[in-house]
């Protein structure tokens, strides 16, 4: 918007201006960022960061439209009452106080004072604009949200399907290629015998411990859908549709499966009351953010002005502070 026009005069007036605090640098109807204000952000910047900040063109754009939405909020803010200013002061209070407690600087007392009164006012504008936000926030209705969400849960019903899952317990035998064909003759005769048996770890750790074969039990899993990043895992236990013990024997990884189907959860599609709350956030999200950027559209329609000496002087101001 006005980077163009930043460079321009930047490089057109590149010399060591001294501008007063309240000279404006930009302006918008009667909302005006001021040298002030610019040193209010610039003032919270360690030295070392602060020379550098400003010699962007593109940042200090950034800087001067973010200060310049901020005045257009507060003035509203406080044209409407809208927000109770005495609890934001004490906590901007408190913030202020919090870095001062900190501050090790060498200046003397007066320009201590001076700095951090413009810091204090960017601060206030700062907490302003986010009480401003909280405040959207704290008055979007769910009521007057309510038949759009059913809209949009009629016009994305599917979306909503919750694939099918299943709980599950599996028993787990590793075997080497010495073994192999021993254990899986056992798990064989097993499962012809007494399939159940095969779910009792202890008696299968002692019968099988001339092989010196690791038995492992895992604990029930619920809610294992199929996933390609467990192909085999995945195709074996939904092979079936029958509860209980699998039959087949999954081979993977020097380890023979056996796997019990628990519970079948079949596919379905959530009710509107299963997904209401989470689509009238998303909604009230939306509208939160479109009603704020059209208040900020309604205080910002008209033209910008531009310092053009203080645009110049911006970057060398901020090199001559320390």
């Amino acid at each position: 918007m006005i980077l163009k026009y930043i460079v321009l005069v930047i490089n057109l007036l590149f010399i060591s201006n001294i501008i007063a605090a309240n000279d404006y640098v930009i302006s918008q109807g009667n909302a005006k960022v001021t040298v002030e204000d610019l040193d209010g952000m610039a003032f919270r910047m360690p030295n070392d960061v602060r020379e550098g900040y400003f010699n962007s063109p593109k940042r200090i754009e950034s800087t001067l439209v973010n200060i310049l939405n901020m005045k257009h909020v507060y003035s509203y803010a406080v044209e409407k009452n809208l927000l109770d200013l005495d609890t934001i002061n004490a906590e901007v209070n408190d913030i202020l106080y919090n870095l001062i407690s900190v501050d090790s600087s060498n200046e003397n007392v007066i320009e201590k004072d001076i700095m951090y009164k413009k810091i204090r006012n960017y601060i206030l504008l700062k907490e302003t604009y986010r009480a401003m936000q909280r405040y959207f926030i704290e008055n979007a209705s769910d009521e007057k949200l309510l038949d759009l969400a059913k809209e949009n849960y009629m016009l994305n019903r599917l979306n909503y399907t919750i694939a099918e899952t299943r709980n599950l317990a599996y028993v787990s035998i590793a075997y080497n290629e010495k073994n192999k064909s021993e254990i899986l003759n056992y798990i064989k005769n097993k499962m012809k015998q007494n399939k159940e048996s095969l779910f009792d770890v202890d008696s299968l750790k002692k019968e099988l411990s001339e092989y010196s074969s690791e038995v492992k039990l895992a604990k029930k899993i619920e809610g294992f859908y199929f996933t390609n990043k467990s192909p085999k895992f995945s195709e074996f236990l939904f092979q079936t549709d029958k509860l209980g013990i699998i039959e087949d024997i999954l081979d993977v990884n020097s380890k023979f499966i056996i796997m019990k189907n628990i519970k079948i959860i079949p596919s379905h599609v959530l009710t509107f009351d299963d997904v209401k709350n989470s689509i009238l956030e998303k909604l009230k999200e939306e509208k939160i953010q479109r009603d704020f950027n059209n208040l900020l559209y309604s205080l910002s329609k008209d033209e910008i002005k531009i310092n053009k000496e203080a645009i110049a002087a911006i970057t060398t101001r901020y090199k001559n502070i320390n």
